[in-house]
């Protein structure tokens, strides 16, 4: 563990899945960017529910992730009656996740591209 204002930061773990190593690359270049402790544990948070769903669908590669599994969690979000904004929260982080992953190469194209929000 490397620790860096006042953070831990999980090194790359041989044991880690591909979606839970893609998730701490994405953390660590926020660091890197120097987003404040709030907002990393704002992603952790909301990207950790994301990767849990996507576990519980059977995916286990950031490149099998389709605009259909980021559709779905969504709707489990909606049809828990969750406000708007906590919805939103999600998406957002969604997508900035999934835009990373694209750009560095980690996987072929964006699902979010693909799903639409009000």
């Amino acid at each position: 563990m490397l620790r860096e204002r006042g953070l831990h930061l999980k090194i790359f773990a041989s044991s880690s899945s591909p979606l839970r190593m893609a998730l701490d690359a994405f953390l660590i270049s926020r660091e890197a960017m120097r987003v404040n402790s709030t907002t990393l544990d704002w992603y952790r948070s909301r990207l950790g529910r994301f990767l849990d769903f996507l576990a519980q669908q059977r995916v286990t590669r950031p490149e099998d992730i389709t605009p259909h599994h980021v559709r779905l969690f969504l709707v489990s979000l909606e049809r828990r009656q969750l406000s708007d904004w906590y919805i939103h929260g999600h998406a957002r982080a969604i997508k900035t996740f999934l835009r990373f992953l694209h750009a560095e190469g980690i996987i072929p194209t964006n699902p979010m591209e693909r799903v639409k929000m009000r």
